[in-house]
């Protein structure tokens, strides 16, 4: 994902007045893409962003799944359900520290 659409996805540099938008901005850029650069090596391959229910709520708040998309999101799925499997694909998991996420 190039920068300039994180940037564009985000709403610009100048629009990290609030909270909310700097939190999509961290979310977006920092998460995001030091998984793409640590984990990929660079390479521009979707991600799947696995999320329990506080995650979601957080991510909700503050993203839209557009935004999500631009940033090199493919699916979202809830850790409590059965998901699907995409073997060649790299996922990112968000969930809160609670017994209930970690079973």
């Amino acid at each position: 994902m190039k920068k300039s659409n994180l940037i564009a996805a985000t709403g610009g540099v100048g629009a990290l007045s609030s909270l909310r938008s700097y939190a999509k901005w961290r979310i977006l850029n920092d998460m995001f893409e030091e998984v793409r650069k640590r984990a990929m090596g660079g390479k521009s391959d979707y991600l799947i962003l696995v999320v329990d229910h506080a995650a979601l709520k957080v991510f909700s708040s503050c993203c839209q799944f557009y935004e999500l998309y631009a940033a090199g999101i493919f699916h979202v799925e809830l850790l409590s359900k059965t998901r699907k499997k995409f073997p060649q694909t790299h996922a990112i998991y968000f969930v809160s520290p609670t017994p209930a996420s970690i079973k």
